[in-house]
């Protein structure tokens, strides 16, 4: 009966844990939940199996994994995922009517070089998205936080409109535990709200740019250092207010600031929520470029707006 009961609780920690590595090293393992939603399964066009699906006898290499719904109001998920040998990726989805409604979490796995620590990688659409994994300090994706815990441990990740993913993995010395994240949006009023904020700051950022041109003209040629250009942008009254992000530091609601555009970027400093700074500009990834306390810094876009 304890051997019973052992390789029962193995059984479980592999459906559960996000991925941990097979027995068999010659074969990769593919597990796709949809949430109880009846869903045929494909790789690389070829049709599986229905859902709740699981298989630990694939060929190891990379596949397009497509999930179409067998209800025609909802909307079909297509991925690109890598089977490794002996390891469990597990695909956990939620359907929806629109894309951007909806959401869910792929746990792969890759070995790393040392054999003492395990790690976790985040990744998430949209980018920016605030993680939470269980005895760190929160950060935003995309992210690689070492020296984990092996084991079971708790992550959220969250963002303001969208819906948090919360969920528990395991991780593994020797490894790194891939976590890729689209985040669902509440609902298609705020996904409208957020289309019109796009629009919105599309068309100040045009006018900010007719600004720059014409105080560049007006100086008969290009401005000698970015010094000149801040002065002339501040003045034209627009400002980035920073938005909440439930990131906590020393007590206080902050925003990082970073020196390049990009999560990335090397850290300035912090920008507590609710205060305002002089726009710059602002990239196409959605970054903002900012006067911050003289310096240039840059904010992501999911957390600040334009203001006048």
């Amino acid at each position: 009966m304890k051997w019973l009961k052992f390789i029962i609780m193995c059984f479980v920690a592999v459906i559960f844990s996000g991925c941990n590595p097979l027995n068999k090293n010659s074969k990769s393992g593919l597990q796709v939940i949809t949430d109880g939603v009846a869903s045929s399964v494909f790789l690389d066009d070829q049709y599986i199996e229905k859902t709740p699906f699981i298989n630990r006898e694939i060929k190891p290499g990379e596949y397009t994994l497509k999930i179409q719904p067998d209800g025609p109001n909802l909307v079909s998920y297509e991925t690109k995922i890598t089977l490794r040998p002996g390891l469990l990726t597990v695909v956990t989805w939620k359907l929806a009517e629109r894309p951007e409604l909806s959401g869910g979490v792929i746990y792969e796995m890759e070995p790393i070089k040392s054999n003492s620590k395990s790690e976790v990688s985040f990744i998430t659409i949209p980018d920016g998205a605030i993680v939470a994994l269980q005895g760190k300090e929160k950060e935003f994706s995309p992210v690689i936080i070492t020296d984990v815990t092996p084991g079971h441990n708790e992550f959220e990740v969250s963002l303001p409109s969208y819906e948090s993913q919360k969920h528990t993995i395991n991780a593994v010395v020797g490894y790194r535990m891939l976590v890729s994240v689209k985040l669902a949006k509440v609902g298609i009023g705020e996904t409208q709200k957020t289309e019109t904020n796009d629009k919105t700051n599309s068309k100040d950022l045009n006018t900010i740019d007719q600004a720059t041109e014409s105080a560049t003209a007006t100086k008969s040629g290009q401005l000698e250092n970015k010094t000149d250009i801040i002065q002339d942008i501040v003045s034209s009254g627009k400002q980035i207010l920073i938005k909440p992000t439930n990131f906590f530091q020393d007590g206080k609601e902050v925003l990082r600031v970073r020196a390049q555009a990009g999560s990335g970027g090397t850290e300035l400093g912090f920008a507590p929520v609710g205060t305002k700074y002089p726009y710059l500009e602002k990239t196409e990834e959605n970054w903002f470029n900012i006067n911050f306390n003289g310096k240039s810094g840059w904010v992501s876009g999911t957390f600040a707006q334009i203001v006048e």
